[in-house]
């Protein structure tokens, strides 16, 4: 089940995707990092409540 850093990193990968950047992966995860480092809470906490979906969907499936 992805937590709330996999998520994050998922929706940049998928935005810098739909704006035609080209990045290698491990490029992308240093990024992401330093990017999810910075974020604020209210970010932060938007995700964890996304992977608590998406695990409760899980489980129940």
């Amino acid at each position: 089940m992805p937590n709330e850093f996999f998520i994050y990193r998922a929706a940049l990968v998928k935005e810098l995707k739909a704006n035609n950047y080209k990045i290698k992966m491990t490029k992308l995860s240093t990024l992401a990092a330093d990017s999810w480092s910075q974020e604020p809470p209210i970010i932060k906490s938007a995700y964890r409540k996304l992977a608590r979906e998406t695990e409760r969907q899980y489980l129940n499936a």
